[in-house]
């Protein structure tokens, strides 16, 4: 079983053993299969997205190296991100729909360092943290039902 710490995620860019960068065969050797895949087509029968649970991950289909890691469903208890099979996660504070002034309150209580972008044309906050991992965040002005944290994503830039 791997344990993965979204804290720890958020201050290295590391998904426990994971990174962007990494293969198939050494994502498998370390969380087992995937519980789903996606992104295949008669094209590419090879899939490009794995799933397991809330967590996806995200290979380049040209060179089979994972591009991204992203959280955007949030199954777990107190709407926290749920892994699948040999992947747990914990989830320090993070759960859908949590205030960006908490967020915050709680990074600043850590040694993360962040930066904070307002996307008003998308309706976002985004948080940026050191690693280069993004949490975004609903502003809940159009609609209130999107206030707080959406997802969580780091990209091979």
């Amino acid at each position: 079983m791997v344990i993965v710490s979204l804290l720890s995620f958020l201050q290295t860019g590391r998904f426990g053993p994971i990174r962007v960068g990494s293969n198939r065969t050494e994502l498998e050797s370390q969380i087992g299969p995937p519980e789903d895949t996606g992104g295949t087509s008669r094209n590419h029968p090879h899939p490009v997205i794995w799933k397991y649970e809330d967590i996806e991950f995200h290979f380049d289909r040209e060179t089979g190296e994972l591009s991204m890691i992203h959280i955007d469903r949030f199954t777990g208890d107190e709407d926290s991100p749920r892994g699948w099979g040999c992947l747990q996660i914990a989830p320090w504070i993070v759960r859908s729909g949590l205030p960006l002034s908490e967020f915050l309150t709680a990074l600043d209580d850590q040694p993360v360092a962040y930066n904070v972008q307002h996307k008003m044309e998308w309706g976002q906050i985004i948080v940026t943290t050191g690693s280069e991992v993004l949490i975004g965040f609903g502003d809940g002005i159009d609609d209130p039902d999107f206030a707080g944290l959406a997802y969580i994503t780091m990209s091979a830039t």
